[in-house]
């Protein structure tokens, strides 16, 4: 469980990073880390009966957190490309894997959360196919949310 005072650090920087945004395939340095975002698609479904509110953004711990994405899926959406992208980040020095986090939520009309779920993905060896990889977000009847990282083939 993330503490209050990492949780409001989260949201300040997840401003200030929201004001320079990290367009993809470009080199960021944060902290004295270089990394580079990759922008592959988001696929979502909608199962639960009424229009949803998604944001999505992706951190790597203590190093990097990438501007919230999201949009308005309506019911009955299947498999539905979002007009924004998700962020994956590569190491570009080292080319080791990197752990991403990615938080998934449905806020409310006033931008809270009112359901929310988490994905870590590592995703070294899937950088040569970025154009492949999609997160898949489903929205499901009673408004959980299941994620899923995979390359499609």
């Amino acid at each position: 469980m993330e503490s209050g005072i990492t949780l409001l650090r989260n949201i300040i920087l997840s401003f200030v990073l929201s004001l320079t945004a990290i367009s993809s395939t470009s080199v960021a340095v944060f902290a004295g880390f270089d990394a580079t975002s990759y922008d592959p698609p988001v696929y979502v479904t909608n199962l639960s009966g009424a229009a949803v509110d998604l944001q999505w953004q992706t951190v790597l711990p203590d190093k990097v957190l990438s501007p919230a994405r999201g949009g308005k899926i309506q019911p009955g959406a299947t498999a539905l490309r979002a007009d924004e992208g998700l962020f994956w980040f590569a190491d570009v020095a080292g080319g080791k894997p990197l752990k991403n986090v990615v938080f998934v939520s449905i806020v409310d009309s006033n931008g809270s959360i009112v359901s929310q779920s988490v994905l870590d993905a590592e995703i070294a060896g899937m950088l040569d196919t970025i154009e492949a990889t999609a997160l898949h977000i489903v929205v499901e009847a009673d408004s959980t949310l299941t994620l899923a990282a995979h390359s499609v083939n």
